[in-house]
């Protein structure tokens, strides 16, 4: 029974943290879209806005690995290699991360200290740090008894738009490269793993001003969401 609890109270964590940095995700696209209106572009915004290429292709340059299949190796490689760390956590290093790691594995890998968040945390195990990202994403890592048990982030990438002649051909229990193969990779917002049962990851797409959020179990797709109707 306890051990039910403590992975109710991270999922509850892990959907707080991650509804947290949405929500000032959606904030900022809000705010853009609004000073688009009032045409008050950014460069950033008037550079999008002025290439002729279908989004789908505009951001391909923006997603480097198509899935999650790094293995123990290359993930200890990558930590031992001479890359030069950045100040902030990347996707490059968030894709990196992997269920049951420690901080001090984390630590290790990205060359990043995380802070810990005293009101998400409990006496029961669970540790919850933010780091400073890219741009303006503070993605979360959450601990269960020392291990890393889900991830969440949003904004550490400019999220792809979503191709709607594609979304009509996505069924239940396609796998992750099946979808990619279809939609393009979307925006990775992490993972949620516990001892005896799926692990769930998560991508993102946009549908106008809406954030579409696929989920994957164990890598093959949960469910197809309704769209929005506007």
């Amino acid at each position: 029974m306890k051990s039910k609890i403590l992975f109710i109270s991270v999922v509850i964590l892990s959907i707080v943290a991650c509804g947290t940095t949405y929500f000032g995700y959606n904030a900022y696209s809000k705010y853009s879209d609004v000073k688009n209106t009032n045409n008050n572009l950014t460069n950033v915004e008037i550079d999008r806005t002025s290439q002729d290429v279908p989004a789908s292709e505009r951001y391909a340059t923006e997603y480097v690995e198509p899935e999650l299949s790094l293995t123990d190796k290359e993930v200890n490689d990558y930590a031992q290699s001479d890359t030069e760390y950045p100040s902030k956590m990347t996707m490059e290093l968030f894709k990196l991360l992997k269920p049951n790691m420690t901080y001090e594995e984390v630590k290790a890998l990205t060359n990043l200290e995380g802070t810990l968040d005293p009101t998400m945390s409990t006496s029961d195990g669970i540790e919850s740090y933010e780091y400073k990202g890219t741009g303006y994403s503070r993605p979360t890592l959450v601990y269960f008894d020392g291990k890393l048990a889900s991830t969440s982030q949003a904004g550490l990438i400019r999220t792809p738009a979503l191709s709607i002649e594609g979304y009509g051909k996505l069924v239940k229990g396609m796998s992750l490269s099946e979808v990619i193969s279809i939609l393009g990779e979307g925006e990775y917002t992490g993972f949620m793993s516990s001892p005896n049962n799926p692990e769930i990851t998560g991508y993102t797409y946009k549908l106008n001003h809406h954030y579409i959020d696929l989920q994957f179990s164990d890598g093959y797709l949960y469910e197809v969401p309704t769209l929005p109707t506007n």
